[in-house]
């Protein structure tokens, strides 16, 4: 966090109920607080998470994953490309894919589309893509997170995704 002037920033945020008073040592021994520059007394252990699967996978196991699901977004923006009137919407990076249903209807169609998809696969259950904006047009967003993704499943959301589009 950046901050212009820190004592006028701590004056803002710094309030020391008695649960919170200061001790020589200890937990609440020691400054500044985290709670003194905002109105959380703690913050989340982000790291853990990547501690643990580090510890769990190794950093070669960890690596493979995140490369298999940028490979699975690889497969569906191919996947996209053969079942034409798909369209990309953008390159595929890392593990995103941004697509059309139907790139030869209008924008504002193809934006009624593609979110009415969304919302329908993912009430279904089938698939779960997210929407976003480019150029004008709501498509469809698809970022590959699960390790256990296999084209199967890559090549099922996208069958799902025409099947949706036909009503």
């Amino acid at each position: 966090v950046l901050i212009r002037n820190e004592a006028e920033h701590r004056a803002c945020f710094a309030a020391r109920p008695s649960y919170l008073a200061a001790q020589d040592a200890g937990l609440g021994g020691g400054d500044p607080w985290f709670c003194d520059y905002g109105i959380d007394l703690s913050r989340g252990n982000r790291a853990l998470k990547v501690w643990a699967a580090i510890k769990v996978h190794g950093a070669a196991g960890l690596g493979a994953a995140i490369s298999e699901t940028c490979r699975m977004a690889a497969h569906m923006g191919q996947g996209v490309q053969a079942r034409a009137p798909m369209a990309l919407l953008a390159p595929v990076v890392s593990n995103l894919c941004v697509f059309t249903a139907d790139a030869t209807l209008s924008d504002e169609t193809q934006s009624t589309l593609n979110a009415r998809i969304a919302q329908r696969l993912q009430l279904e259950g089938t698939a779960v893509f997210s929407t976003t904006a480019i150029g004008g047009v709501t498509c469809l967003r698809a970022a590959i997170a699960n390790h256990r993704t296999t084209r199967a499943d890559v090549d099922a959301a996208l069958d799902a995704v025409v099947l949706a589009a036909r009503g």
